[in-house]
């Protein structure tokens, strides 16, 4: 049986589930999305700078919604604390360069 405090939590955190529910899709969508432009951006060589330009734009933009979404879960966790600490990955990710292509793995391993 759950104590007041539990039951609240349960609560809090039921909007976390939800909310990963509703995201989980199109986050790997565009985790896909920002594979394969850096995937083309890496192997076209002869790439206009325009080109260049906005793919680099769309890639941004996609980090953005990361970021936003990291920042969602983080907003509706209860235990804000606990959730930094299971989702190293995801902040990783978003502080990092290097390692943002490697969203997509996320999906791959830990759900």
């Amino acid at each position: 049986m759950y104590t007041t405090h539990e039951a609240a939590t349960e609560v809090d955190e039921s909007r976390l589930r939800w909310w990963e529910r509703r995201t989980e899709w199109p986050m790997v969508a565009l985790s896909v999305l920002f594979l394969g432009l850096y995937a083309w951006m890496v192997l076209d060589t002869g790439m206009s700078p325009v080109t260049h330009a906005r793919l680099d734009g769309i890639m941004w933009a996609v980090w953005a919604a990361f970021a936003a979404d990291y920042l969602v879960r983080l907003a509706l966790a209860r235990r804000r604390v606990r959730f930094v600490l299971h989702n190293v990955f995801d902040l990783l990710v978003l502080l990092l360069p290097l390692l943002r292509q490697l969203r997509v793995l996320r999906w791959s391993w830990c759900c």
